[in-house]
């Protein structure tokens, strides 16, 4: 009997999975991530500089307000959605005491709370390193500075999104993020959401925030060093054109007709 008790006193462990699989998730994850990114600079870019014209010369008379209008809350929901999927928690499942337990391995679902997850385990900082030193296989004599460069891109990603929960409104921008895609993007629901959805300043951080966490995921996972301050220069300066002309004010009343 008192081996039965102490067998049921005992705690279940919480299920992991191996130091290979961690990285292979990593490189896999930071893969996926890496294209919705891309997508979310591209869109904040052109909702940026669309918004940038407009708010700076409220009074001008445009043609086709409607259709703007049905574009611009488009991108905006384009980018919720994507930026949705980036910060998405990671699963949790009810414990005993009523308590919320994380189980990140249950999901096939690749986001940036998961990555910076892996990426704060020793585990998986130190076979990174491993893999940096083989980079440039043809130049061992690098092999550290891979390696320190390797485990600083680690700490940046982690810090970057640590800054980012640090802020209240960080913190208050993802969390109506997900409260609208739980009620509102992933389902038509007969009862009406009522709660207040991010704004465009909350949107917008999170997407630089996503910026510089891949950024630096990118690097200490595959050693690829993408400059997306780079890109989102580039998808600026296209969207200021396109926008510039799309956006030009009536000039006369035939063309306001």
């Amino acid at each position: 009997m008192a081996g039965k008790a102490g067998n049921s006193g005992q705690k279940r462990r919480r299920k992991t999975i191996t130091r290979a699989e961690a990285v292979k998730r990593l490189g896999a994850m930071v893969k996926a991530i890496h294209r919705d990114l891309e997508r979310a600079l591209a869109i904040e870019a052109a909702l940026e500089e669309a918004n940038g014209i407009v708010n700076a010369t409220p009074d001008q008379v445009r043609p086709g307000p409607g259709a703007y209008s049905t574009v611009s809350s488009s991108l905006a929901f384009d980018l919720a959605m994507t930026l949705a999927r980036l910060f998405e928690p990671m699963p949790a499942e009810q414990a005993k005491g009523g308590r919320r337990r994380l189980v990140p391995y249950k999901t096939e679902r690749a986001t940036i709370p998961l990555i910076v997850h892996l990426l704060r385990q020793k585990r998986c900082r130190d076979d990174l390193a491993a893999l940096a030193r083989q980079w440039i296989p043809h130049m061992p004599s690098i092999a550290d500075s891979q390696e320190a460069a390797c485990r600083k891109a680690s700490a940046d990603a982690a810090e970057a999104y640590a800054e980012f929960r640090r802020d209240p409104d960080g913190r208050r921008g993802v969390a109506r993020l997900n409260a609208l895609r739980n009620n509102v993007f992933a389902h038509t629901l007969w009862k009406e959401f009522e709660g207040p959805g991010p704004r465009y300043r909350q949107l917008f951080r999170l997407a630089d925030t996503a910026r510089d966490v891949v950024a630096a995921a990118l690097f200490a996972i595959n050693g690829h060093n993408a400059d997306f301050l780079d890109v989102e220069r580039i998808r600026r300066e296209d969207a200021q054109r396109f926008w510039t002309h799309a956006l030009r004010p009536v000039e006369d009343e035939h063309e306001s007709e």
